[in-house]
């Protein structure tokens, strides 16, 4: 019983998911450490306050971005569920997914 999940590493869906979720991770990580190491030394001089405001942005996109998770995602599949003679198959939410690959790593960057 323990290893029956593991095949479901190898579906194209799953690995979609790990590679989106690690991006993402990755990222904010490599933003948030250094955040700290850039703007508080020469020549910027921030306080540790001004630059904690910097991840204000990253917080909005956080907020769009559980939009695009959620809503944006049901009423996707929905659609096409109806293009699909009200078959509903769980992989045509991934197409949400698209569009944050790429937008999200770019906004952690800026």
């Amino acid at each position: 019983m323990l290893l029956k999940p593991l095949p479901i590493i190898l579906y194209p869906a799953t690995i979609f998911s790990f590679l989106t979720f690690a991006s993402t991770l990755g990222f904010l990580i490599a933003a948030l450490t250094t955040v700290g190491a850039v703007f508080q030394s020469p020549p910027y001089n921030m306080t540790p306050a001004i630059s904690g405001l910097i991840n204000v942005p990253s917080f909005i996109g956080n907020l769009l971005g559980s939009y695009c998770g959620g809503a944006l995602t049901d009423k996707i599949a929905k659609w096409h569920a109806r293009k699909n003679n009200g078959i509903f198959e769980p992989e045509s939410r991934l197409i949400a997914l698209v569009i944050p690959f790429f937008v999200v790593p770019a906004g952690l960057l800026m």
